[in-house]
């Protein structure tokens, strides 16, 4: 380990430390009268798990998956800001005593077994609510936890050799609203010097194994930080990315199921040299200010939604460019130059190389605009001025997005990251209490459709988020009448606003079967009760149009209670 990046592990210990302190503290000033009682144990059996972290937190807090938990670094977590948390004896048991009143979620992590919340249904992304008064004294409570599998398997090449640190990544398919299709990647580990791999402690679920084995594969990651080893080279043969069953087409990849009764080994996969696509094109209309072998050219695969960027590409002294080996696939390309404006451009391989992609340059231009906050929040903090951003993507998604900070004045503050094209406008780190509810250019609300961007000349815009939310609340009852715990109840608006993630608010019921969704943006909706539904499943167009046959219609009004009570919908078998 360098010297540079044993300070920085130490600035992150130092800082972790000192929010465990803190939260710590705030956690002791706050006693109550509740308590709960309970016991941890392997999912289908009386086997006590013993040193699991079982932590009590508010329903406002963030859940682990907010908080990016890995279990590799468990002995690094700690309570979060309001909630309590303790490790279980060496019979399981739990007690958390002096609780105060309020509405509670109860969670279980440990090493080798999924994380799980109190009474949660599946892969429902959370579980039960656990509503507390001054004289609730709950007892007897049991988490089952089911055992995490893994994925193991070889990887060879095509004379059958063994391919040593090459990088194995398990990628989970997601939906983003709009119905977007993505992958995620939720693990990644290195051959070892027998070509083997192990993907350990994932979730019960489908995967797609993907294997990188060239110079821009992430290897032996450490405080963000790629290390080196003396003694293994750099791969002699290079290869595009493979999926299992030995595959560069995503189209052509199988997933690999598992369960919590058993790992899946033997998902082996061999590489192979194919013949590759290049995509060909030239950068024109460059300003004289911009010298075209400085443009750096960044490819993105639409079918991913995290990694995938590649800056190795650059254009010659007459802008033009040559990018290698591109598997099959969906892509956009954008250049990144100083001192200038680009638009991104899409490219689709089918196995045939690309000629004759044009991208045309135009001044680089500075957004304008105001953020206006509807109405006073007592007790919030302002986002105007804050590290909340304002992003704007484009119909090829996460390879055509610039994002804008906000001025304290509520201008918008663009340090010549804009670019042409048409975008929808999302917020990213603003307080829960706060909705887009207007972006308006040239008196036309264009939250709906898409904003326009070109170039100086763009028109102004204005930009309103709300504050005067609705409130629903109500009871969810499975066939039989009875009150349905751990059920989440999820808000889909219309059609015109599915791709905004934001208004999908939801809740999940407690044991006596209620639900209150606190901050809902007024508009039409369909409510739905899910029995069991995997975190972002609504936004999988499939699924969504099986279940809202089987939805009430509400209306959120502004400032205003509403109740609805539902039945819940049956898990797809």
């Amino acid at each position: 380990m360098t010297q540079a990046v044993k300070q920085l592990f130490c600035r992150v210990l130092l800082v972790l430390c000192a929010l465990c302190f803190q939260a710590s503290a705030q956690n002791t000033n706050k006693t109550g009268t509740a308590s709960i009682q309970g016991k941890v144990v392997r999912a289908g059996t009386t086997q006590a798990l013993n040193k699991a972290f079982v932590e009590l937190r508010p329903v406002n807090t963030g859940t682990l998956s907010d908080t990016n938990y890995n279990p590799a670094i468990f002995s690094f977590y700690k309570t979060r800001e309001g909630a309590l948390s303790q490790t279980t004896n060496e019979r399981g048991e739990f007690s958390f005593e002096k609780i105060p009143t309020g509405r509670y979620y109860l969670s279980s992590v440990r090493d080798g077994y999924v994380h799980t919340e109190y009474m949660q249904r599946g892969e429902n992304e959370s579980g039960t609510v656990i509503p507390l008064s001054a004289e609730s004294h709950l007892k007897d409570l049991t988490i089952p936890m089911r055992p995490a599998p893994t994925i193991s398997g070889t990887v060879r090449d095509e004379n059958g050799a063994a391919v040593r640190h090459a990088a194995v990544t398990a990628l989970a398919v997601d939906y983003l609203a709009g119905g977007v299709r993505s992958l995620r990647e939720v693990g990644i580990v290195d051959t070892n010097d027998r070509g083997e791999y192990r993907l350990f402690w994932l979730t019960p679920g489908e995967y797609y194994i993907a294997v990188d084995n060239n110079r821009n594969a992430r290897h032996e990651i450490m405080g963000g930080i790629p290390q080196s080893n003396p003694n293994v080279p750099e791969p002699v043969a290079e290869y595009p990315r493979f999926y299992y069953p030995d595959t560069p087409m995503y189209e052509k990849a199988e997933p690999v199921r598992v369960t919590e009764a058993g790992d899946a080994v033997g998902i082996n996969i061999k590489l192979s040299h194919v013949p590759l696509a290049s995509i060909r094109g030239q950068i024109v209309n460059i300003p004289a200010n911009v010298k075209p072998e400085n443009i750096q050219i960044m490819l993105s695969a639409l079918d991913r939604r995290e990694g995938g960027y590649s800056f190795s590409y650059r254009a010659d002294a007459n802008g033009r460019f040559e990018i290698k080996d591109v598997v099959p696939g969906a892509y956009s390309i954008r250049p990144f130059p100083q001192g200038a404006a680009f638009p991104a451009v899409r490219v689709d391989i089918a196995g045939k190389d690309v000629e004759n992609v044009s991208i045309s340059a135009q001044p680089s231009f500075k957004l304008r605009g105001q953020v206006h906050v509807e109405g006073d929040l007592p007790g919030s903090t302002s986002p105007l001025g804050s590290a909340a951003i304002l992003w704007f993507v484009g119909a090829t998604g996460r390879g055509e997005r610039f994002n804008l900070g906000i001025n304290p004045d509520g201008t918008l503050a663009d340090r010549g990251s804009a670019f042409p094209g048409d975008f929808r406008v999302f917020l990213d780190g603003f307080p829960p209490q706060y909705y887009l509810k207007q972006v308006m250019v040239n008196s036309v609300d264009v939250l709906e459709t898409s904003l326009h961007v070109g170039t100086e000349t763009t028109p102004p815009i204005e930009i309103t988020l709300g504050t005067h939310h609705g409130v629903l609340s109500g009871v969810v009852n499975d066939p039989g009448k009875r009150p349905a715990a751990g059920v989440l109840v999820v808000l889909v608006p219309l059609e015109k606003l599915r791709d905004r993630a934001d208004r999908y608010p939801r809740a999940t019921t407690d044991l006596d079967g209620r639900f209150q969704i606190e901050s809902a943006p007024p508009g039409n909706y369909t409510a739905l009760a899910f029995e069991e539904a995997a975190s972002g499943s609504w936004f999988n167009p499939a699924f969504l149009n099986r279940s809202l046959s089987r939805g009430d219609a509400i209306v959120i009004h502004e400032n205003v209670d509403a109740t609805l009570n539902l039945e819940v919908i049956p898990a797809e078998k």
